[in-house]
């Protein structure tokens, strides 16, 4: 079926609901592209307030450049939403904020679309977090970081945030003529519902092939 004089025939209020749905779609598309996040594997050893922080160069942690999340002994993996990493350049990991409680982190990892994945999964690379304040005991090995706080205000650090970029113009393009295509799919649709609900000729009229002076 050829539906291309169809989509030529649609009415400009729907083409304008269609631009109105690309536009929207772009927006979220680059908003959430330009948001980084953190992915924990972390066991606790009773529920507990995780908290992290970020802050550019020569900048100092605020409360309002912070997340904070409930973790749970029964539940391990959490994805957490940061900034923009392109201009973060240290982050701050307050595992607890109880006194004496056990955090154990499998693995973590910063992922943003267009940079590459920042991964903690072995003990080298649980070594770059420095430790701040409030740890009593710290043990990395093959399953990853254990930490234990000595008082409420365990902190950990990881100083140096390295964004490297990566080239995906061509994901991007292929995402923008994705919208692009369910917003014509919608258009179309929608033009072929309101054919199909079209109002017949009332059921009191008499038919048209009746003539009224025979009857």
């Amino acid at each position: 079926m050829n539906v291309l004089p169809e989509i030529i025939a649609i009415p400009r209020r729907s083409v304008a609901m269609a631009s109105v749905l690309v536009i929207i779609g772009t927006i979220l598309l680059f908003t959430y592209r330009n948001v980084g996040v953190l992915n924990l594997h972390i066991v606790p050893a009773a529920t507990t307030r995780f908290q992290v922080f970020w802050a550019a160069a020569g900048q100092p942690y605020s409360e309002s450049q912070s997340r904070t999340i409930w973790i749970y002994p029964g539940k391990h993996h959490y994805n957490i939403p940061l900034t923009d990493l392109r201009h973060v350049e240290k982050l701050r990991i307050d595992p607890t904020k109880d006194t004496g409680l056990e955090v154990r982190f499998r693995n973590m990892a910063l992922y943003q679309d267009g940079l590459k994945p920042i991964e903690f999964l072995r003990s080298k690379e649980f070594d770059t977090l420095r430790s701040l304040s409030g740890i009593q005991e710290r043990t990395t090995g093959n399953n990853g970081l254990s930490v234990v706080s000595a008082d409420h205000d365990a902190q950990l650090e990881y100083p140096h945030v390295a964004t490297e970029t990566l080239s995906n113009l061509w994901v991007n393009i292929f995402r923008v003529l994705v919208l692009v295509g369910i917003a014509i799919a919608f258009v179309w649709c929608n033009r072929r519902m309101r054919r199909s609900v079209r109002p017949s000729s009332s059921p009191f009229e008499a038919p048209a092939s009746l003539d009224p002076a025979k009857v």
